[in-house]
């Protein structure tokens, strides 16, 4: 059976290839990194299911974007920005769509804010429409069908901005939960929406919105909460208030809300089609699968000195999109792949162990 060197190499690191050794675990990730610039501080804000990420970079008096090709581990700079107007990032379809939020701040008393397309593969960036040109948008989150979401003013003498779905282009008012604000994050390919709006007393509550209708999510026990992704069964996952007034990530299915257990200011930034979930808690990354939490540094070869710090993408290959940083505070975009993947790893082990056997049987024939 052909093993790759990748698998070699891992089986080597982690004694394996000795029957003694068996009991040693593996580190579960490998650390890609997009870039390796010590004078940047790099990130992952999204990811799609073909490992293709986009991120950010700081570079001294403003901020740039690049978007990185999994397949061919090929990073590609995107448009150069200046003090004067950068692009915030959205998330990104498997298609290399990303959704992108132009900000003008030419006019230092009057930011402009415009929601765009930016596609890899031509390189364009296409401005989505607005109700009137004076109007600002946000774009935040975009599926494969294309559809964007994020939250646009609709009306620009006293701007109320509301969660908006742009469906081939044209905006759609998505209104609130009674208040006067409401965004979008997230969408599935269902269609179905996430985010958060203010209610009429003024809180916020993270909500659901499908079939036309946006119905707020329950709560940990305080007032507020809200939400930051959905997967394709429906499972919303983000942060909400307790009773104590703290904040703890939650996963909300099936109509009920759980706490993911991950501590006091926790939030869930992201879930995959499998239900595995991603976040932060006091600045730390972690994972919760099989409803355990794990800190993302307990699962790296501890050798690397890497320290997991903002974690905003998962996909559905189990790849994380994180930002790692040394203790030096030298901070780089990483996606953290799965090596090997459980079941592979499970399999070796037992065959390892039946030819550990074997061998010990033939050392006393």
């Amino acid at each position: 059976m052909f093993i790759s060197q990748k698998l070699e190499r891992t089986l080597a690191a982690v004694g394996l290839l000795t029957c003694g050794a068996l009991a040693q675990a593996a580190p579960a990730y490998q650390i890609n990194l997009i870039k390796n610039y010590y004078f940047d501080s790099y990130d992952v804000q999204a990811l799609n299911n073909h490992g293709d990420a986009i991120g950010a970079y700081d570079a001294g008096w403003s901020s740039r974007n690049y978007y990185y090709v999994g397949a061919t581990a090929t990073y590609r700079p995107m448009r150069q920005t200046d003090g004067f107007w950068r692009d915030l990032i959205g998330g990104m379809n498997n298609h290399g769509q990303a959704a992108i939020t132009y900000e003008d701040s030419t006019l230092w008393d009057d930011f402009k804010y415009q929601a765009q397309v930016f596609d890899s593969k031509t390189g364009v960036y296409t401005p989505l429409k607005t109700v009137s040109p004076q109007d600002s948008s946000f774009a935040n989150g975009i599926n494969d069908a294309g559809v964007v979401v994020g939250l646009s003013s609709f009306n620009s003498i006293k701007p109320a901005f509301h969660a908006t779905a742009w469906i081939n282009g044209n905006p759609t008012d998505l209104g609130t939960l009674g208040g006067g604000y409401s965004s979008a994050e997230d969408i599935n390919t269902h269609g179905a929406i996430v985010g958060r709006s203010q209610l009429a007393d003024g809180t916020f509550r993270a909500y659901l919105y499908q079939g036309g209708q946006m119905v707020a999510l329950d709560t940990l026990g305080g007032k507020e909460n809200w939400a930051s992704a959905i997967n394709d069964s429906q499972a919303v996952v983000g942060a909400s208030q307790t009773a104590g007034n703290t904040y703890s990530a939650f996963i909300y299915q099936n109509g009920v809300m759980t706490d993911l257990g991950a501590g006091t200011n926790s939030f869930a930034t992201d879930i995959n089609a499998a239900g595995v979930v991603v976040g932060w808690a006091d600045g730390r990354g972690f994972i919760y699968q099989n409803g355990q939490v794990t800190l993302l540094d307990q699962l790296l070869d501890p050798a690397s000195g890497w320290q997991v710090k903002q974690v905003n993408a998962i996909n559905d290959a189990g790849q994380i999109g994180t930002q790692v940083c040394k203790v030096s505070g030298f901070c780089v975009g990483a996606i953290l792949t799965p090596v090997p993947e459980p079941a592979t790893y499970g399999m070796l082990l037992a065959g390892l162990g039946v030819l550990c056997v074997a061998g010990r049987r033939r050392g006393h024939s």
